[in-house]
Parts: structure tokens; sequence; C-alpha cells
């Protein structure tokens, strides 16, 4: 998924700068929601920018879904292509646009004591180790208002924000063990189940914040 993000960001910055060239660009560094980022911004018509944003980030940690403990991989990844209108002719915009979303949730278990899945005890010699993942739909689109024209001509610095949401569909979980029982058919019916309830408990999630703030450079 990295390399798939790196090269489609390395594909939508260079196809801009042709068409930058008459009407003006800036590139800018944003922190928020998404993860740290990179704006490149193209002026295209009077009040109407085209803005390409990509984000990454990795983060570890601990989580606790349907009481069993797991040690957390979270990798944010996007590409967001997207319209800036600014409606009153000042710093003020309304954006949309479609999203490509590589987010997606690691996870791993190896419990020490029987644990419930599924609604059947099972233990720890039992189950192995537990390892999944949970993800989201690649595409959504995203909508949104912001503060700040990064190709305004008479500033080369410009502060900028962003508060939106991008719809990322239902998300999908899907677990595995490594212990003896782990192919039997009424444990994997217990797993399906486990899948569910961690499906729900990130279901709030389907649409995704976003809250940015960040600097651009006029070129």
């Amino acid at each position: 998924m990295k390399k798939l993000l790196l090269v489609t960001l390395c594909a939508l910055f260079a196809s801009l700068p042709l068409t930058a060239s008459a009407q003006g660009v800036a590139l800018g560094a944003k922190i928020g929601t998404l993860g740290p980022g990179l704006d490149l911004t193209v002026s295209l018509v009077d009040r109407l920018n085209l803005r390409v944003n990509g984000n990454y980030l990795k983060l570890s940690g601990n989580t606790t879904q349907d009481d069993i403990d797991y040690d957390a991989d979270l990798t944010l990844g996007s590409v967001l292509a997207m319209l800036d209108w600014h409606p009153f002719g000042n710093n003020f915009r309304i954006s949309a646009g479609g999203v490509y979303n590589g987010n997606e949730l690691g996870l791993e278990a190896t419990p020490t004591d029987s644990v419930n899945i599924g609604g059947t005890d099972y233990t720890p010699a039992q189950i192995g180790t537990l390892t999944g993942d949970a993800t989201f739909g690649q595409f959504g689109p995203y909508i949104g208002i912001g503060f700040g024209n990064a190709v305004k001509e008479d500033m080369a610095l410009t502060f900028v924000f962003d508060l939106g949401v991008i719809y990322t569909g239902s998300p999908k979980s899907d677990l595995r063990a490594t212990g003896p029982i782990a192919s039997l058919p009424s444990f994997q019916a217990d797993l399906e189940d486990e899948e569910q309830q961690v499906e729900d408990d990130i279901s709030a999630f389907k649409l995704y914040p976003v809250l940015a703030f960040g600097i651009a450079y006029h070129f």
C-alpha cells in the first residue's frame, strides 16, 4: 500500500506543473487527522483552484476489541484530489473531490487467559495467536470547507485550514488464528462473529473527519 501511495502521489504531482505555469502554483505542508501531508495547489480560473493532497503516518499502540487486548498498527495513508471554490473572492473556500484511502488497522493478540470469541470460551493453547486487519473502502468522496488561498497573488506565505469529512464506507475485518483449532468450522463461525464485532466497534469511522492546519508557499 505504501508503494502504491507514493507512486500515486508522484504521478499526480508531476502532472500539474504545465497547467500551473500560466496561473500559479503553491506547495504546502500540514498536519491533521489524516496525518502529516503535502498540498500542491494550482490556480485554474478566477476563484477556482485544483488541489492535490497526500498524507502518510504509521502509529503503534494497544486496543481492546470485544474484551481481547490487541497490539495495533495503524496506517494512515491517503491521496485527495479536490476543487477549491472561493465564492466570495477571499480566503474562505468550499472544497469537494475524491480520495484514495489507504487507512488500515493491523491487529495481533496472544492471549494468556481464556477469552470469549463468538460466545464460546477458548484457552490460549487452543487459539495461539490472533492476527487480523480492518480496512475501509479504497475510494470515496470528500466535502469540506476551509480557509486560505495558497495561490493568492499578493501573498507568498499563507496559513491554511481544512474542516471536512470523507465517506469511507463500512469497514471490513479479517481475523486469523494459529492454534490447533484454527481450521475447525465451529471456530471459524465464532471468528466470523468476532470480525463482525470489530467492524461494529469501528463503524463510526465510515464518515472520517478531516481537520488540518498548515502553511503554503506561493511560487
